[in-house]
This record gives structure tokens, sequence and C-alpha cells, in this order.
């Protein structure tokens, strides 16, 4: 659940109100987010756009902003940290993977390698959310910082990603997950993104169950303001990591679905 400080006018005084962002189930082709206060009594509204060519059009000039600022920025992390994982396990500069994009097109997508050449043999895994014991110092790091993704900012320049959406899996999972739950491929109605819900909240990708019902919620409520909130929250994230030690970093929930779906 999404917590935000707003000001707000009180008579001749300005006073600043701790908020949680809920979503209504007003029935509408606009989504409305309602701020509840701490007594859970609806306090304010906002109708946020969405779903539509103004939408997609302002969507996709926030990507091309982001992905010229993140790939021109990201260049030398990418040259000192891939040296680096050089000296720790040598092989390829990149990983290359093939992950499934929207409407099921195949994408091949690069990654800054964080793990030993020999790291899969034995089969495709998933990242559990307490890191992977694969990687080493410096491959930890990495995948912690998120500079491995640094080089998905080439697909969202392309059109092929959006910088927020649901991650994109590899078409093996892709075929195992879609067997299991039936919803699964509506994740594929939308372009993958570099962060969302599930991300945010720290879902594991080996219980996908609870990761799906947030991509999900983003499928179905997907706006410029979500966008917003998600890409915010991120910003935040990765500026604590700055100034705390990676384990002492958490995102927490930023919206509970199974209170507002």
């Amino acid at each position: 659940m999404a917590s935000a400080t707003v000001k707000v006018k009180q008579g001749t005084r300005n006073a600043s109100k701790k908020f949680r962002l809920v979503t209504s189930s007003r029935p509408s082709t606009r989504d409305y987010f309602v701020f509840q206060d701490s007594r859970r009594t609806p306090s304010l509204s906002l109708t946020l756009g969405r779903k539509g060519y103004f939408h997609e059009f302002t969507k996709r000039c926030i990507d091309i902003f982001y992905a010229v600022i993140f790939l021109i920025v990201g260049i030398p992390w990418l040259i000192v940290c891939g040296l680096l994982m050089q000296r720790e396990a040598p092989g390829p500069y990149f990983y290359v993977q093939q992950r499934v994009g929207r409407n099921g097109k195949i994408l091949t997508v690069y990654k800054l390698r964080s793990m030993p050449v020999d790291a899969e043999e034995n089969g495709p895994q998933l990242t559990p959310l307490n890191g992977d014991k694969r990687c080493g110092p410096v491959g930890a790091f990495i995948r912690k910082a998120k500079i491995d993704e640094l080089p998905q900012f080439w697909n969202v320049l392309k059109g092929e990603f959006s910088v927020v959406g649901p991650r994109p899996e590899r078409p093996y999972f892709v075929e195992k997950f879609s067997e299991d739950y039936p919803n699964f491929n509506r994740r594929h109605e939308v372009k993958p993104g570099l962060t969302g819900l599930a991300q945010l909240n720290e879902k594991d990708s080996l219980n996908m169950n609870h990761k799906l019902k947030y991509d999900i919620f983003y499928v179905d409520h997907r706006s410029f303001g979500l966008d917003q909130l998600v890409l915010w929250q991120t910003s935040w994230y990765c500026f604590r990591l700055l100034f705390k030690g990676f384990h002492e970093v958490s995102n927490g929930d930023i919206c509970n679905v199974d209170e507002v779906a």
C-alpha cells in the first residue's frame, strides 16, 4: 500500500497529512485512486487517465526520455562492473537471453553478466528473493544494484520494452507457467518492463501466484499516475542504496492487491 505526504490547506494554515493509496471499485473507463487517512477514511481522490492513445503516447515519450538518460549515465557503470566481473569469473562481457514480450513476441535481451558462464549448465533457474547463490561478491553487487539490467534500456529505446510493466520471462518458463496459471499470458497484453509492481513489492520469482497478482493488477489498472508511482518508488529505492547497506534496504508493499482487487 503506497504512502504519501500531501500538503492540504486548513483554513489559513498549511498542514501535511499522510495518506495511503487505494483504488476505488467504481466502474468507469478511468481509474479512481482514493487517498485514505490513518483512520481509513476516504479523504481525497484523484482521477487518472487510463489506456488510450494519449496514455500510450505519453508512456512512449517517458520511455524514450529514461532510456536515453540511463544509457548515457550507465555506460561507465557497465564498463567498470564488467571489468570487475571479468576478474571474478572470466567469460563474455554480456549475457544474451530470449524473453517473451507483448503479444508473445520473442525478444533478444542483453544483460551484463553477473554469474559464471556455467551457472545454468543444469538448466534455467529462477532467482529467489534472498539472492542467487551462483553469484560471487561482484556479481551479487551487480544484481542487487540492478546494473545488469542497464543494457535493456536499449530494448526500451527500440520500443520492445517499457520502463514500467511486468518483467518478461524466458520462453521455457512461459510455457511452464501458462499450463499452471490460466491468466499468465495476460501479462503479454502490454509491453514488458524494467520495473513493476511485483518487483517493488518484492514478490519472489519462485512464488508465481503472488507475483502474477501484481502483474495482472497492473495490466488492468495501468495509467499515467500508476506508472509515476512505480517510477518514484524505484528511484527512491535506488537512491537509498547509495546511503545504506544492501541488506538494509527494502521496498515494502506499495500496493496490496488483496485489499484493492
